[in-house]
């Protein structure tokens, strides 16, 4: 079965803005659908812009605009979803984020669905699947793990089955 090429780059829809707390946090949308929350701390505009795409044609596609010399990044995404009152999301979190992102699906303060960690690094796989189960209850929070460096055409399809709730390893 060959693999399909990327789709063609696509922009964001629109800007927004919420009020967290004591911020306004301005952010990215694309799309309809369930929500899928992208954080990168390199203050891109995606992870990659093939994933980007196809995540707009498939979901609601939100992009905050990273606080610059933030030392909570923690605090700051729950203030964000807090404040965008999207429940549930699916969280991709890159390079900065991954930790933070665990540690809030383990509070289990805010329903996150799934969790999509990017990592910097090389891989030999397109990703690797699991769970976070959180110690306050029953529930447990689908994971999968994908470095960064992985090509595109066979991460795209990876994560989309893995955000559809399709993935089988």
């Amino acid at each position: 079965m060959s693999k399909p090429n990327p789709a063609p780059v696509s922009t964001l829809d629109s800007w927004a803005e919420v009020r967290a707390r004591d911020r306004v946090i301005r952010y990215r949308r694309s799309g309809a659908g369930r929500a899928v929350l992208v954080l990168d701390t390199a203050n891109r505009s995606s992870l990659w812009p093939a994933l980007m795409h196809v995540l707009g044609g498939n979901f609601r596609v939100i992009v905050p605009e990273v606080p610059t010399g933030n030392t909570n990044d923690e605090a700051w995404l729950a203030e964000f979803l807090e404040g965008l009152g999207t429940m549930p999301v699916a969280l991709i979190a890159a390079n900065d984020f991954c930790i933070p992102a665990i540690d809030l699906v383990l509070r289990d303060v805010i329903p996150i669905s799934h969790l999509v960690l990017v990592p910097d690094g090389e891989a030999d796989e397109p990703g690797r699947e699991g769970a976070v189960a959180t110690g306050a209850g029953p529930s447990s929070v689908p994971l999968l793990i994908v470095r960064r460096g992985v090509d595109v055409i066979d991460a795209l399809p990876t994560i989309l089955r893995f955000l559809s709730g399709t993935l089988s390893v």
